[in-house]
């Protein structure tokens, strides 16, 4: 691949000098902050809002520990972030071929496949720094509210969603190799969440879905830990295989 290097470091300078380096990492560190202060302030809430009506009985059936601190910080991963990386990463290609930088580009010594790789790349470079990132506030603020925090679920957790959330990364890749418009390449991206996620409820189908490393994220924050080797073998696959067709893809298109 052909001026991936020199690429990839154009990309590292746009992220650090644009917008782009701010987004993410400020809404992951949001959640890393919000996530175990909702898990502990929940209770208190219900109980308050119990108390001002003589009707209603809130009783726990547990106490709250680190692993509801967690298990917030896994759904706002599954929902909210990974939305946001469909909308962020959906105009990866096209939008640099619609503001013309492409063509600049590419008449450097720069290949169209080096070209698409540095930007899946750098988009996991981000993703993965803005996550690090969020999951140590969620791991500070768990320890601080609840005295206990242990650093092996919560890390092996995260990582099993980052690599669903790269493989939605690929294949935003794609969609935007394929697409003119950013909003076509965000809806097909949703469908492709929609797609993944509804499989999960298809027996035959869930032991290979890439989309239950979501569900097995969550259940190793919990504490239930699980190497999903289906799931994670395909994944990586099709990370492979969409950022393979996202290169032929833009190699076919007419800048």
């Amino acid at each position: 691949m052909r001026g991936f290097g020199a690429f990839l470091r154009k990309e590292a300078l746009e992220v650090v000098r644009t917008w782009r380096v701010w987004v993410l990492p400020i809404m992951l560190v949001f959640f890393g902050v919000t996530s175990p202060l909702f898990a502990k302030l929940t209770p208190l809430i219900l109980k308050s809002v119990a108390a001002g009506d003589s009707g209603v009985i809130v009783q726990l059936t547990k106490p709250v520990t680190y692993a509801d601190s967690y298990a917030q910080w896994a759904k706002n991963l599954a929902q909210v972030v990974l939305f946001t990386v469909i909308i962020a990463s959906s105009g990866m290609v096209s939008a640099e071929k619609r503001t013309g930088t492409a063509v600049l580009v590419l008449t450097k010594p720069v290949s169209r496949a080096a070209f698409v790789s540095a930007k899946i790349a750098s988009n996991l470079v981000l993703l993965a720094a803005a996550v690090a990132l969020g999951g140590a506030v969620c791991w500070a603020g768990t320890l601080a509210l609840f005295g206990a925090a242990p650093v092996g679920p919560l890390a092996y957790g995260t990582l099993l969603w980052f690599v669903y959330a790269a493989l939605v990364v690929a294949a935003m890749a794609l969609f935007s190799a394929l697409l003119d418009g950013q909003a076509g390449a965000a809806g097909a991206g949703i469908a492709f969440y929609a797609l993944t996620s509804t499989l999960g409820v298809w027996p035959a189908a869930s032991a290979l879905n890439p989309a239950a490393l979501v569900g097995a994220a969550a259940s190793a924050m919990a504490g239930n830990p699980s190497v999903p080797i289906g799931p994670l073998l395909v994944a990586v696959l099709l990370i492979a295989g969409f950022g393979g067709a996202a290169a032929w893809a833009f190699e076919e298109r007419e800048l």
